[in-house]
């Protein structure tokens, strides 16, 4: 009779201790399942800031075409400007030769 109740007892006991880890594994699983969600609106918005990012750089990527297309303006503009300081160079030379042609004319 002893026996039986202390085997009663050792099984209540056992019983208890596998209702309270149930309850604690219970309460793991729903602070795991809260950290996923958490986990999963995270990764939502990294991939929305990642469109947002990509788009940015397409922008970035179309802009430096468009610098780069102003470059080469730029450098032909460049080209043509120093070509006609050349061309107003050769022609003041030239001025300055005939007005010098002319001032020995008119001494003699």
């Amino acid at each position: 009779m002893f026996s039986k109740a202390l085997e009663i007892m050792d099984r209540n006991t056992v019983d208890l201790m596998i209702d309270d880890m149930k309850k604690e594994l219970d309460e793991i699983n729903k602070q795991l399942s809260e950290k996923n969600l958490q986990i999963s609106e995270k990764n939502k918005e990294l991939t929305e800031k990642d469109k947002e990012l990509t788009e940015k750089d397409k922008e970035l990527t179309e802009k430096d075409k468009e610098l780069i297309e102003k470059d080469k303006e730029l450098t032909e503009k460049d080209k043509e400007l120093s070509q006609k300081d050349e061309l107003i160079a050769a022609q003041a030379a030239e001025n300055a030769r005939l007005k010098a042609l002319l001032e020995q004319a008119s001494n003699r």
